[in-house]
């Protein structure tokens, strides 16, 4: 492989025009072959990277998207504890009037 300064220089010969010995023309193309092969590979990286970002803002997305349904299932929870207590609340007050009404029953029972 030759260097980039070698490069340059059959290049720029062959683009003025001056003619390259078959040696000068294969080492030319040789660096244009290396040349090309970096592009690819930067080409593929700036590809990469985008598809990077892509997975990053798809992330970033439905972790927003878990955030809220979060907060929705943690709103119903607390929905869930207000009924149970109103529940608890309702069952105690039914327990108390029932044992109310067969306190009154025993006594219209036993006053009879």
């Amino acid at each position: 492989m030759i260097t980039n300064e070698i490069g340059q220089k059959l290049h720029n010969k062959a683009v003025m025009g001056d003619e390259l010995k078959p040696r000068e023309q294969a080492q030319l193309q040789e660096w244009y072959d290396f040349l090309d092969g970096e592009e690819t590979a930067l080409l593929k990286l700036n590809v990469r990277n985008s598809e990077i970002d892509e997975l990053k803002n798809q992330i970033i997305k439905n972790k927003e998207g878990v955030l809220v349904t979060t907060a929705k299932i943690q709103q119903k929870m607390d929905e869930i504890e207000a009924l149970k207590y109103d529940i608890e609340v309702d069952w105690k007050n039914l327990v108390e009037n029932d044992r109310e009404e067969r306190m009154n029953a025993t006594i219209y029972r036993v006053m009879k």
